[in-house]
């Protein structure tokens, strides 16, 4: 196994083992991420497992009903684009000889890949193109699958069943972050709420000229968007299958490097389907704009995303109320954020690179008019930003 447990991390105990995989065991374990309350490990197994493969991704939560949503979610993506996503082979829940009830799912682990954030940089400008066209590719089929399809339903179905009524909820828009939404409005409010948990810097609240609404910040400077009761119908319409996380951390690839090609990679999986669901594409394209600098430390993934995207959205007035609407939430949030890393980061991380928001708005960032030539920046340089915003938090000496 890797690193010690830290003293109140989830623990991944024989009991938990035993569970999942019975007689036959794996022969060695290559834990990848842990925290009070998850756990996603590697299973590697002399031969072969129960499910016919020899490598398996196992997730443990103790968080209720998530896990199956999102495994409907990657499911469906498999369904739509099955040579780019892992299989989901189970999900379930066990109880531990405590008595703690942990919830788990088990994927397919694809060997033999990096994911693509460890290799972009030193890709040619054209193998960084053609991985784009595939990731793009991908979201075209994604977004061509629909709520009213009965395949689509099937898959959704036994994960997003109504509570109340034990039946389909009448619209499964959203997904395993936003929760079940039947309505515009529903879409809106839990962005809200979710990028608020605690304490609510950005409010909701019908527009007094008609039956729409109106999104204001609480930072007079941020400001507000309204949004007529003609849009909100528009978007009903407007809800297609997003990733959500799109950033070269969740893209795995295979080196193809041949004799005449070097530094030559192909897409071979998308991962991490937690965000995933149905929403309008402006929200996952919007989202690109308030990620820069955290999630995603690479302006020219970052920009090629956006113009090679920028097709896929709806010539209409929604678009571009949307991503008003998330620039309203996301940077009232971060206003609040006075000592969080990821947004301090991200506030050096868009000087470094001289980045301006552009004067269209579903351009996003993009460099400034004297930024001179572009800087390829290092891990290392990237790692250097981060120990600034440590040692500025006063964590590092």
């Amino acid at each position: 196994m890797s690193s010690p447990l830290k003293r109140r991390d989830l623990a991944l105990t024989v009991d938990i083992l035993d569970n999942l995989f019975g007689k036959i065991q794996p022969e060695c374990l290559n834990i990848l991420a842990q925290t009070f309350d998850t756990c996603t490990f590697g299973a590697h197994f002399a031969t072969v497992s129960k499910y016919g493969v020899q490598d398996l991704l196992v997730r443990l939560e103790l968080t209720k009903g998530r896990l199956e949503q999102v495994a409907a979610m990657q499911r469906l993506a498999f369904f739509g684009i099955p040579r780019f996503v892992p299989r989901v082979f189970e999900v379930g829940s066990l109880t531990t000889y405590s008595g703690q009830e942990v919830e788990f799912s088990i994927t397919e682990y694809i060997t033999g890949t990096v994911t693509l954030e460890s290799v972009w940089q030193d890709l040619e400008d054209r193998q960084q193109a053609a991985l784009m066209d595939s990731v793009v590719g991908a979201m075209k089929k994604l977004q061509a699958l629909r709520l009213d399809n009965k395949a689509v339903k099937k898959i959704l179905s036994k994960a997003f069943l109504s509570q109340e009524h034990g039946s389909l909820n009448p619209t499964i828009a959203g997904g395993p972050n936003l929760g079940c939404l039947e309505s515009a409005v529903d879409f809106f409010s839990a962005i809200i709420k979710t990028n608020n948990p605690k304490s609510q810097s950005s409010a909701i609240r019908p527009s007094q000229s008609d039956t729409g609404i109106v999104i204001t910040s609480e930072y007079i400077d941020i400001g507000q968007v309204q949004i007529p009761a003609y849009i909100l119908r528009d978007l009903q319409d407007r809800f297609v299958f997003c990733h959500n996380d799109l950033e070269p951390r969740n893209i795995l690839v295979r080196n193809a490097s041949t004799k005449r090609k070097t530094n030559s990679y192909e897409l071979v999986a998308i991962i991490d389907w937690e965000m995933s669901g149905f929403y309008p594409f402006a929200y996952e394209y919007s989202l690109k704009d308030h990620i820069l600098g955290s999630s995603n430390l690479y302006f020219s993934w970052y920009s090629l995303f956006k113009s090679r995207t920028r097709c896929l959205l709806p010539a209409h007035k929604s678009t571009e109320a949307i991503i008003q609407a998330v620039d309203i939430i996301m940077s009232s949030r971060k206003r609040r954020m006075t000592k969080n890393v990821g947004v301090l980061l991200r506030e050096k991380f868009l000087i470094r690179e001289n980045l301006v928001k552009g004067e269209e708005l579903a351009g996003g960032w993009v460099r400034q008019a004297d930024a001179g030539d572009t800087i390829q920046y290092t891990k290392q340089d990237n790692d250097e930003l981060l120990e600034n915003v440590l040692k500025g938090l006063g964590r590092l000496l």
